[in-house]
């Protein structure tokens, strides 16, 4: 299919994949090649192909199974250490010249009114108003992004509290791929305990982690957090950066969460952001 974006004449390649069956919640390795064809492949076998569909099976089980509890990266140690920076921070923080300390109430209140909009925004976004993500990504940024000398508020809040900030990832959240991608985008965080998300794991912990790779850069969940923010939350340039133009151009079609990939980023960090704020704000 040839479509025309801004002038210019862009072949899309569709496929689908064949039906594929799994027992359980499985680790995968996922493959989109393309070039004058598409072709999907898990752990390396074809599932999908413009190219040779011929060599699609009708059905394809997947047989692989989650990793074991001896398997899962033990990021306590991390955790741990992420708490004590924050209130050790927290102790050491002194207002600046020429203004007031609003103090813990301010600080509260404040979370609890940026929780209301990121709970707004998200019920928007599920309802198929995606441009709403703009809106997301500018409080995710208020909220989470470690820049500057000040703690971001979520982090600030909860080291008045001397608060854990608790959410899962996967098992090994740090685990290279086997192979270089030309494009890795890892979304691993949730709020609760469940499926793939077995791993516990301090928010600052995990805004550490690689994010994404395009290449050989990688970008870090507090980076791609920063990027979103200021490239689409705060302002506008005509000049987009490249992680931002590859999360774009993933679309998905006949999914729970309409939207590209940006926007699925976007609302998996806005549920853990929420979960915690809430679980501070209690």
């Amino acid at each position: 299919m040839v479509k025309v974006q801004d002038g210019v004449e862009t072949t899309i390649h569709r496929a689908t994949s064949c039906r594929l069956i799994a027992s359980m919640a499985p680790w995968i390795f996922l493959e989109i090649a393309w070039d004058d064809y598409l072709e999907i492949r898990i752990n390396t076998d074809i599932v999908g192909s413009t190219r040779d569909p011929d060599a699609v099976p009708s059905k394809y089980v997947i047989k692989s199974a989650p990793p074991r509890q001896e398997n899962v990266e033990d990021l306590s140690d991390r955790n741990n250490k992420a708490l004590l920076r924050r209130a050790t921070r927290y102790g050491t923080i002194i207002p600046k010249a020429n203004t007031v300390d609003g103090g813990q109430d301010y600080l509260v209140e404040s979370l609890r009114e940026e929780a209301e909009q990121i709970d707004d925004l998200m019920r928007e976004i599920r309802s198929g108003k995606t441009a709403h993500a703009r809106g997301l990504a500018s409080r995710l940024r208020l909220l989470l992004y470690k820049g500057g000398k000040q703690l971001p508020l979520l982090q600030h809040a909860a080291a008045t509290k001397n608060a854990p900030l608790i959410a899962f990832t996967t098992a090994q959240p740090r685990m290279k791929l086997p192979v270089e991608a030309v494009f890795h985008i890892r979304s691993e965080i949730a709020p609760v305990y469940g499926h793939r998300f077995i791993n516990p794991v301090d928010i600052d912990v995990w805004l550490g982690f690689t994010a994404m790779s395009l290449g050989k850069t990688e970008t870090s969940n507090d980076r791609l957090i920063a990027h979103l923010g200021d490239t689409i939350g705060s302002h506008l340039d005509r000049n987009v950066l490249p992680e931002i133009a590859s999360l774009k151009a993933m679309s998905f079609e006949g999914t729970e969460l309409p939207g590209n990939q940006m926007v699925r980023y976007l609302t998996q960090v806005g549920e853990v952001a929420l979960k915690l704020a809430r679980d501070v704000l209690a």
